[in-house]
């Protein structure tokens, strides 16, 4: 075989890998609850265990979910979102029955510029211009009535509940000076479990960086987690600044 034969041959072998190469070494996030995909992305916000007060009823304690830290991750289009709690959802959901719970919220200062936008609520923190807030709730299996974040599901002590995650994206809008929701954003587990869903003690959710105002291009945003803390309007804040991890579609 002669020298050019060899060189043929070679390119060709090149072309026919590279493409293979390419799909296998993709790095994408699947929304299955499994944190494994998460293990090479740093931690954004750490927050602070056991600082949240359980709300305390004539008959029983009612749990607040305690996070422990959130990981960020993006790609061109979507963000994605990992929490971690202090317990697994279920020991939270199983003590609350038809108690809903509101986790709490993430501020974004997309340009970050604390004299544009709004403020994080109880907070005195400012130049925020859109956040995602986030619900667990409870559904009576029978009727198919349900309640999220905060409220209450009128069920007996034999009702057979169902659990479900709630999130919603919110704009600031400076003319109204408050964050303004779209009906047609919220999004339910049980609805649209691609988008949100939970395991063991995470919840892993993606939602188009348009809908935060999150610019398609990496640059630092300055990022508030306000954790609910008790429903007695107790909150706990975390505010970290810095570029989200990147990852490829």
């Amino acid at each position: 075989m002669n020298l050019n034969h060899t060189i043929i041959k070679t390119v060709l072998f090149l072309l026919l890998i590279i493409p293979i190469t390419g799909c296998i070494n993709k790095n994408t996030i699947t929304i299955d609850g499994d944190e494994n995909e998460w293990l090479n992305i740093p931690v954004f916000i750490q927050d602070q265990p056991n600082d949240v007060i359980n709300e305390t009823t004539d008959t029983r304690e009612i749990l607040e979910l305690d996070v422990t830290w959130i990981k960020l991750a993006r790609d061109n289009i979507y963000l994605y979102v990992l929490l971690e709690f202090k317990h697994e959802l279920q020991y939270y959901f199983n003590n609350n029955r038809e108690h809903a719970r509101n986790i709490g919220d993430l501020y974004f200062d997309v340009d970050n510029d604390n004299t544009t936008g709004g403020e994080a609520f109880l907070s005195n923190v400012t130049g925020f211009d859109s956040k995602l807030t986030l619900n667990t709730g409870v559904c009576d299996k029978k009727t198919g009535y349900a309640m999220s974040g905060r409220l209450t599901l009128n069920v007996s002590d034999t009702a057979e509940l169902e659990y479900f995650l709630e999130y919603y994206p919110s704009i600031y809008n400076n003319s109204n000076r408050e964050y303004q929701k779209t009906d047609s954003k919220f999004i339910e587990s049980y609805d649209k479990p691609w988008l949100i869903t939970y395991k063991e003690e995470y919840i892993e959710l993606k939602i188009p960086l348009e809908d935060l105002m999150i610019p398609s291009t990496s640059q630092p945003v300055r990022v508030l987690f306000s954790e609910r803390g008790s429903g007695l309007g107790e909150e706990s804040f975390t505010e970290t600044t810095g570029i989200i991890h990147q990852i490829q579609r």
